[in-house]
């Protein structure tokens, strides 16, 4: 985890995903999925969008395709109830709300 200036950065690894066995060893098995990934990785990302709103997830070691990146990024944004901001190449923008916000997203539109 990397934080700078209130943007934190979290880097989807392998390490981050569950171990499987692909016995057919074909390509539907090892696709880019949510399932694959570890529980405790989605909770590390809920808290960073709890304390600050938004998240740069980067998925490139994951992700084998830029295109996969975009898919990967909702799937893991509803899976946390979050909103995709934005997408370039492997790195994604996660923002979901906090009770109450902590940004005010009005505020920074008019400056």
């Amino acid at each position: 985890m990397k934080q700078e200036n209130r943007l934190v950065e979290l880097t989807l690894s392998g390490s981050h995903r569950k171990r499987t066995t692909n016995y057919n060893n074909d390509e539907a098995s090892t696709d880019d999925t949510i399932g694959s990934i570890t529980a405790c990785w989605f909770e590390e990302v809920d808290t960073v969008l709890w304390d600050h709103e938004l998240v740069l997830l980067r998925l490139g070691e994951v992700a084998k395709k830029k295109k996969n990146a975009l898919a990967m990024a909702q799937q893991i944004a509803q899976h946390l109830n979050a909103h995709v901001a934005q997408v370039v190449g492997h790195t994604a923008l996660l923002y979901r709300p906090g009770a109450p916000p902590i940004l005010d997203l009005e505020k920074m539109i008019a400056n």
